[in-house]
């Protein structure tokens, strides 16, 4: 009773406090969902006329239905200055002009190997020849020269980010964790304004606006802000590696055995060969390098978003990376995450920086960027935009409030659908990411590092090393049995060779294109078995592949990596992890057998075998038509080779 009392004061209560928080002037006043209207002060409060005169109780239902996605869309939407981004923009153009000089060598690879490695559910993707190939490395080189100087800055921008994704993802060969970062942050700045500030466009667009502006002084000058959501997501995807490059140190091998890293310090001395004093020697340093490099991937995102902490978590950025650069062979990921730091100072740092030049009277926390930049409210302790709702008691002066009523009337209404596209772009943009690298916790079998299955986009830098060997046993229909090493084929390059002998998909697509190469030189195969050994991070040796009945041609074709449409292949043909303390599973004939096989012998082989198929070896592996080996797609299997597989499982 006491209860039923109470409800209609605390129903004035409630709309007390809404009608002094919210800007609107319609909400959800009772349970019924009915609109009630209110007013938010008294009348001479610029908030009290936030929805245009002559509006009628259903278009404000219409307008305020999604009112989440209004504010969500404001905050996202509202300008900052474009500096730290375009300094980003060059320092990152840098980059990939020097990650475009690594791939310069690419298709010369293909044309020395029968097949190239598509990523898992991308086969269809088709390889093309050797001199659209090297017309597109060109093409990728110049686009980053466009792209640091700021000229056709957006078309420059998805032309870097359309040739460097096509030339990544056909092969696994030229695979690295931060070229899947560079992937996401080409294609999310070709919907970004990265080139508004230090750009050629930039200065013509000053130019343009000086010719057009003689004599009339209301012409206002070129923008040099950016929507916030532009910044913010920029932020986000370069905390991703660091933050999830953590979550994959949480395991037995990194932290509690300082594996891989024994392993590396202990036999080749080519990483710590650049560390003064022969630190890298200490017994130690493994261990400093493990719980080290956990430590400061899960805090120096936090770190780098508290204001306060800059004076720790840059110098601690630029030693980590510095470190990575002199000790592993990472390419240009140290000096990307470098530049990225601009990311994370206030967005008109750069814009300021004149000042202690020319103007070293005038205080340089002082922003710039017009009133729109100043009115923008900053979180008192993160480097994050205040998300609370824009009141009056929080403007500066009544003048200041009058300014924003009126440009927000001037401004050009937004429709629903778009504000609604923007925030639901910016929400799927964060789920991906957050949640697409943890898929190996829930769709495969323990042991990523093993089966390899979750294992790309999932974070897992430099945590593992896995060594052994892998042969193939061909039964052909005469009974006849022939044993080949996949990394003794000299029609396969280097660099393919070394991801077919440890990864599981790579071997695969090798398998379909070995049973096309027997079946092209009129061999009938019966089956291909694996024998292999392998001991991963200092684990006992096991086979990778088994059990050793396994036939791979069952399984040609039918593995992407992606449940349901493929599942795990843990327990069908691939064996779970091994544990610490267990003794070697590896069979001893195997490994005898192994050890016996003559080199020579094998690349006398595999050369009699496509000789038969019609392959020709000439400084380039060319398929029987005279035209380059790799664009074929051997490794896919067609109508023809299915029903050549289907075929040998009658007989």
């Amino acid at each position: 009773r006491r209860r039923r009392r109470a409800a209609p004061r605390r129903r004035r209560q409630s709309r007390r406090l809404c009608s002094q928080i919210l800007p609107q002037r319609y909400y959800r006043a009772t349970s019924s969902g009915n609109m009630r209207r209110a007013r938010a002060g008294d009348s001479n409060d610029a908030t009290a006329n936030f929805w245009p005169d002559g509006e009628s109780k259903r278009g404000a239902k219409h307008h305020n239905m999604p009112l989440r996605v209004q504010h969500m869309y404001q905050y996202l939407s509202q300008p900052v200055h474009a500096s730290s981004l375009s300094v980003f923009r060059i320092l990152f153009s840098i980059c990939m002009y020097k990650q475009a000089q690594y791939f310069r060598d690419m298709f010369d690879e293909f044309e020395q190997s029968i097949l190239v490695l598509p990523y898992p559910g991308l086969g269809w993707i088709t390889p093309v020849g050797p001199s659209t190939g090297e017309f597109l490395l060109a093409l990728n080189r110049y686009a980053a020269i466009f792209v640091g100087l700021g000229f056709c800055t957006e078309i420059a921008t998805v032309v870097l980010a359309t040739t460097f994704t096509y030339l990544f993802v056909l092969c696994e060969s030229n695979h690295n964790n931060h070229y899947i970062l560079i992937c996401h942050v080409t294609a999310l700045a070709s919907l970004t304004c990265w080139g508004r500030w230090a750009s050629v466009d930039y200065v013509l667009r000053i130019f343009r606006h000086r010719r057009s502006s003689r004599g009339q002084l209301l012409n206002p000058p070129p923008d040099v802000t950016i929507p916030y959501w532009n910044l913010l997501l920029f932020q986000f995807i370069f905390s991703v590696p660091y933050f999830y490059g953590a979550i994959a140190k949480m395991n037995e091998d990194w932290l509690f055995n300082a594996q891989p890293l024994k392993i590396w310090f202990g036999t080749d001395r080519s990483h710590t060969r650049n560390l003064p004093s022969n630190v890298g020697e200490a017994w130690w340093f493994p261990w400093f390098l493990a719980w080290g490099g956990f430590l400061f991937d899960l805090g120096i995102v936090p770190m780098l978003f508290l204001r306060h902490l800059r004076i720790l978590s840059f110098p601690a950025a630029i030693s980590f990376n510095c470190m990575n650069k002199l000790m592993f062979n990472i390419g240009i990921f140290p000096y990307a995450m470098l530049g990225s730091l601009s990311l994370f100072v206030e967005p008109d740092f750069f814009a300021r920086l004149p000042r202690l030049l020319y103007a070293p009277e005038v205080e340089f926390g002082r922003p710039v960027g017009g009133a729109e930049c100043a009115r923008l409210r900053w979180h008192p302790w993160l480097l994050l935009a205040d998300f609370a709702p824009l009141r009056a008691t929080q403007l500066q002066a009544h003048d200041e409030v009058e300014d924003a009523e009126r440009e927000r009337k001037a401004a050009p209404a937004v429709s629903p659908l778009k504000q609604m596209a923007l925030v639901g772009y910016v929400f799927c943009f964060f789920t991906f990411h957050a949640l697409w690298p943890l898929r190996h916790f829930v769709l495969y079998p323990r042991g990523v590092s093993w089966h390899e299955e979750g294992h790309l986009h999932a974070w897992h830098m430099k945590l593992r090393t896995k060594r052994g060997w892998v042969n193939l046993m061909a039964e052909e229909a005469n009974g006849d049995k022939f044993l080949y090493r996949p990394t003794a084929d000299p029609f396969v390059a280097s660099g393919q060779l070394d991801k077919i002998e440890v990864r599981p998909h790579a071997l695969l697509l090798y398998t379909a294109a070995f049973a096309r190469i027997h079946m092209m030189a009129g061999r009938n195969l019966t089956a291909i078995r694996p024998l292999s050994c392998f001991s991963l991070n200092g684990r006992p040796s096991a086979p990778l592949y088994g059990p050793p009945n396994v036939d791979l041609l069952d399984y040609v074709g039918s593995y992407e990596l992606i449940p349901p449409f493929g599942g795990s292949a843990v327990g069908k043909w691939l064996t779970p992890m091994p544990a610490y303390g267990e003794s070697s599973l590896c069979d001893n004939r195997h490994d005898m057998v192994h050890s016996s096989n003559d080199g020579m012998a094998q690349i006398n082989a595999f050369v009699a075998l496509y000789k038969q198929a019609g392959i020709k070896q000439m400084h380039k592996v060319v398929a029987p038509d005279g035209t380059p080996a790799y664009t074929k797609g051997w490794y896919k299997v067609d109508a023809e080779l299915a029903a050549w597989l289907d075929s040998r499982r009658k007989s």
